[in-house]
């Protein structure tokens, strides 16, 4: 009896330890497949990052007018016209260079040779804006014409095809019914380069 008993204990340890040994094994594996997702949610996440900020250098790398507008050549110009005004000035001056004047090429230099980079502004809906003037602020707006510009849809226009507007440090390209926000490179003094060669 003694030697049955034992022999009993003996077995129920054996059980007891091999339901100890399954058990923690399972914990193991539980814990191993729950760093490996952790270190697949990590690495996905790292993969987001990089994409958004190789889609972001690519959404603001430095372009130039031509490269915005393949289509629209500063050698295809035919005409300028636009208008500017200066702190609180009531009326707003005009300009109209001649074609192939000195300010007429002053004006496509300045254009065509900046760089611009895309903004953010793009992604919001474009609405009212308001600014309260300051003196020495400015904003000027100005119209490029072209002929027989072969647009995006297939057909063809002309006349005044790109709406260029600097407003109080807000830059937009308008062409073809769409809108785009750029900075120009050194936005400041190209800016007011420009407003000099209006006037």
């Amino acid at each position: 009896m003694r030697e049955d008993a034992a022999g009993k204990k003996s077995l129920n340890g054996e059980g007891r330890y091999d339901k100890i040994t399954l058990h923690a094994l399972r914990r193991k594996r539980e814990e191993q497949e729950r760093s490996r997702m952790k270190k697949k949610g990590r690495a996905a996440a790292a993969a987001v990052v990089l994409l958004l900020c190789a889609g972001y250098l690519f959404y603001t790398r430095p372009v130039a007018l031509g490269q915005i507008y393949p289509m629209l050549e500063a050698g295809e110009c035919v005409g300028i016209s636009g208008f500017f005004s200066v702190g609180s000035q009531e009326e707003r001056s005009e300009f109209a260079p001649p074609q192939g004047s000195e300010a007429f090429e002053e004006v496509l230099g300045l254009l065509y040779d900046c760089r611009y980079r895309r903004t953010l502004r793009d992604l919001l809906v474009h609405g009212t804006r308001t600014h309260a003037v300051q003196p020495g602020d400015f904003q000027w707006e100005l119209w490029l014409a072209f002929e027989g510009v072969e647009l995006p849809d297939g057909g063809v226009g002309s006349g005044p095809m790109l709406h260029v507007q600097y407003w109080y440090g807000e830059l937009d390209f308008h062409f073809n019914g769409q809108t785009r926000s750029y900075r120009a490179k050194d936005e400041a003094t190209w800016a007011a380069d420009l407003l000099e060669a209006f006037g």
